[in-house]
């Protein structure tokens, strides 16, 4: 039975053989000329380690050392924060209160359009980078989101060919993340004509690069590592239709790069001026993959928290979390301490200044207490002081009085006499009568003059003669003067204006001051006893001084002669001049005192002309 099968089994041998070798040759086909989605490697491997994280402020550098925080003067513009991992990959950044998003530092992966010269060397070029993820997009290679994208070129001066690259960077920064390119098209108008569409990829394979890379017509991978330049075929929308194709840079490697460009033979022809509108529809998650350098400008004061996050080619989190707390303290005049500080310092102030308002207050009422006091006791003494001045001239006053009436007494009995039948004159009986009627009213001036010394009533001011006031009463002081044995010369000034005063209270600064010389010269034997009155004219002013040859004022003297309840004499109380002080001032006017030439003092006080 061996014999006979052997034949069988060696053809069921040979035939499986042959359809294994069939199929293994067909996979590897398709592996070599298209990628599939499905199977593309997009993970980069996870990293372990944190971020090095240093901030800067004015190009000073503040290392974090490892520290969760970080604290930063009050009152910055600026910070830059640096983040540098230990071996290149690809993460996201966002300082929380202040950015709104996740960031990813720049990178050159995108669209370039080189143009040529004659000579073959590059006129100009621009480029379209892209960065971070396209929205909606879960990185996901079976069904990737695409963005349509369009951009307008004119050829530069000079410019006789055009390359399109499709790159991952070729320089720094460095690059690391996933673009896909599908629906190139590139129109071209020249001279103002009819758009016309001068390429179209992906489309079809080119034989010429087969099976070492798949590339479409017109296009070839390049770059350091022309294997991360791929042609992908998308899963087909229905099971029916035919997988598009799109260009694919899967970048995983931050020192190296790769890119698909036009084939130099294929190089898309070009004169000065044409315009290129370039159309695409892309996909992308890209980002940097070293050091990470943001600023910040003019921060509020706060706490923020810095996150870094490693993240894979399509964005998707990949490898542990770095975070980092900044707080930018406030200035010092917005600090709690300053305020917390300023208000116990504007409570203490107000405090301190509620008991000083409260101890004016107080003060000031005590001062108005004193001065009522004070001017009731003036008035007082002053009511006294007319009282004592009155019992010590009241013998003058009998003796003026009885002068009027004993003349009275004459006339009278002279006019009697005249009216008497022997002696009939009519004449001299009047003039007798008139003069009756004189001393009479003499009598009655004499009356109301101790009266108003005497009234507690407001006295009236009137306009009235210095000179007459003096002289009014000069008799009621010569009985005094006589008995001291004191002489008295009086120089009135003639023609002086009159001055509104209170007549009664003016007499009684005069006899005051009189009365003070008279004291004054009590004891003096070794030179004549002398009492002058003066009255004159000072500017706008009337004045009047009283000089006697007494004693004398020493310096000390002076400077408290006007105080209260100051005084040079054993019997004395000390009012009588602080009260003659008031009532010259209650008339506008200034009492001073000074030495004489020689011996004695000048008393001097001026009343304003009205």
């Amino acid at each position: 039975m061996l014999p006979v099968a052997r034949p069988c089994i060696d053809r069921w041998y040979h035939s499986l053989l042959w359809q294994l070798c069939c199929v293994i040759t067909l996979a590897g086909l398709v592996l070599t000329q298209q990628v599939r989605a499905q199977s593309i490697p997009l993970s980069l491997p996870s990293q372990p380690g944190s971020e090095i994280i240093e901030v800067a402020i004015d190009g000073e550098i503040f290392p974090t050392l490892g520290m969760p925080s970080l604290s930063l003067p009050p009152a910055i513009r600026r910070f830059a924060v640096y983040m540098n991992p230990g071996q290149p990959r690809r993460r996201k950044y966002i300082l929380e209160g202040i950015d709104t998003q996740w960031r990813e530092n720049t990178c050159q992966m995108g669209i370039r359009v080189r143009f040529f010269n004659d000579k073959g060397e590059p006129v100009e070029q621009e480029i379209e980078s892209v960065i971070g993820e396209t929205q909606d997009w879960n990185g996901s290679l079976e069904k990737p989101v695409f963005v349509p994208r369009k951009a307008t070129v004119t050829a530069p001066p000079g410019a006789r060919s055009l390359w399109l690259i499709i790159t991952s960077g070729g320089g720094p920064p460095d690059t690391l993340g996933t673009l896909l390119v599908k629906g190139l098209k590139i129109t071209r108008t020249r001279d103002g004509g009819t758009p016309e569409v001068v390429m179209r990829a992906p489309v079809g394979n080119d034989a010429r690069f087969s099976p070492v890379l798949p590339a479409p017509n017109g296009f070839v991978a390049d770059g350091i590592r022309p294997k991360m330049a791929r042609l992908l075929t998308l899963a087909p929308a229905s099971g029916d239709a035919q997988g598009e194709q799109c260009f694919a840079l899967i970048d995983d490697d931050v020192g190296a790069h790769a890119e698909w460009r036009t084939v130099k033979e294929d190089a898309l022809a070009v004169i000065e001026g044409d315009q290129l509108e370039i159309e695409w529809s892309q996909a992308h998650s890209v980002g940097g993959g070293t050091l990470s350098v943001q600023d910040y400008n003019n921060p509020a004061p706060g706490n923020y928290k810095l996150r870094v996050q490693p993240v894979d080619l399509q964005g998707l989190p990949n490898g542990e979390e770095t975070t980092l707390m900044i707080s930018v303290l406030p200035p010092w005049w917005k600090q709690r301490w300053v305020w917390t500080l300023t208000a116990l310092i504007v409570g203490v102030l107000a405090f301190a200044l509620s008991r000083y308002i409260a101890h004016q207050r107080l003060r000031e009422e005590l001062n108005r207490m004193k001065e009522a006091a004070l001017r009731k006791a003036e008035v007082e003494m002053n009511r006294m002081a007319r009282a004592t001045t009155l019992g010590e001239f009241t013998a003058s006053i009998a003796h003026e009085i009885s002068q009027p009436l004993t003349a009275m007494t004459t006339n009278a009995s002279t006019c009697l006499r005249w009216l008497s039948p022997e002696r009939c004159d009519i004449d001299e009986a009047r003039a007798a009568a008139q003069r009756i009627i004189g001393d009479g009213d003499r009598a009655v001036q004499i009356i109301m003059r101790i009266r108003a010394l005497l009234a507690k009533d407001k006295p009236i001011r009137e306009s009235s003669s210095i000179n007459a006031v003096i002289e009014e009463i000069l008799p009621l002081l010569t009985t005094d003067i006589r008995k001291r044995g004191v002489k008295l010369e009086c120089d009135l000034s003639a023609d002086l204006p009159e001055v509104a005063i209170d007549r009664v209270q003016i007499q009684q600064v005069v006899m005051n001051l009189v009365r003070n010389g008279l004291d004054a010269m009590n004891g003096i034997a070794d030179r004549p006893r002398v009492l002058r009155i003066h009255t004159g004219r000072e500017a706008e002013a009337v004045s009047v001084q009283v000089e006697d040859t007494g004693v004398g004022l020493s310096s000390a003297t002076i400077e408290r002669l006007f105080d209260r309840f100051f005084t040079t004499k054993p019997e004395g109380l000390g009012m009588g001049l602080a009260i003659c002080q008031s009532i010259v001032a209650s008339h506008g006017g200034r009492l001073v005192a000074r030495p004489a030439e020689g011996n004695g003092a000048i008393f001097l006080f001026t009343l304003p002309i009205e």
